[in-house]
């Protein structure tokens, strides 16, 4: 079976929409596995836009900034987009599949110790080109196999202390299919964006395992550790 895109939205970091946008199917739809998409048949025939348009203008929203989501590699992968490796930049931004932020002003990237003659031309920094909340926060450890990454929707109650993934859909709810329920999209965008946010604003050590939360987590560093990869902690 091929995947296709179905709906893309994005948001900036102070949760507004910034795209939402229901995509023409470029094959017959097979299965419209609603139970997690919440995506209908008759959601689906409302569609204007076609795959490419839509991979436009969500590839013009998130060029120069950082892409903010949960698994983005699944996103990426559908948008059939790649996130190249940023050069020096001297401003700040946030983006997901889900979101996207605007630009905060240069003087976010001025070192501390810069002297004072030298606060009119900010020194450029090396900005993180993706924050994956799936890799920020520690990885969930089982019997059943390696570790696995947590679920968006368990992070957003354990961290945010809301829940998400549980109300009808409001695409679904706007075309009268009250019973698709599934995944909304912006929903989502708006947890990992505020799930990033959150790990910046306390630091990489915040939701770090320590000896108090026992052996059912584990940090994505040392997996990779051991099994012979290396990382950099954002």
């Amino acid at each position: 079976l091929v995947q296709q895109l179905a709906r893309v939205a994005l948001v900036d970091e102070s949760g507004t929409t910034l795209l939402d946008e229901l995509v023409k199917p470029e094959k017959p739809v097979e299965d419209y596995v609603t139970r997690h998409s919440g995506i209908t048949k008759a959601i689906l025939d409302s569609a204007t836009m076609s795959f490419g348009q839509v991979r436009e203008r969500v590839a013009a929203l998130i060029a120069g900034c950082v892409l903010v989501g949960h698994s983005l590699e699944c996103d990426l992968n559908v948008l059939r987009l790649s996130v190249p490796l940023p050069p020096k930049v001297k401003a700040v931004a946030s983006t997901t599949s889900a979101a996207v932020a605007a630009a905060s002003p240069a003087s976010a990237c001025t070192p501390l110790d810069t002297p004072p003659d030298k606060l009119t031309a900010p020194a450029p920094c090396v900005l993180p080109c993706i924050l994956d909340t799936a890799v920020l926060f520690p990885l969930r450890v089982h019997n059943r196999g390696p570790p696995t990454k947590s679920a968006l929707r368990n992070l957003t109650v354990t961290h945010l202390k809301r829940e998400i993934q549980q109300s009808i859909d409001p695409a679904a709810a706007r075309l009268g299919s009250g019973d698709a329920g599934g995944h909304d999209p912006v929903e989502d965008a708006t947890a990992a964006m505020d799930l990033a946010l959150l790990k910046l604003a306390r630091g990489h050590a915040y939701a770090t395992p320590g000896a108090s939360w026992g052996g059912a987590y584990e940090p994505m560093r040392a997996v990779l550790h051991r099994t012979g990869w290396s990382c950099h902690v954002v």
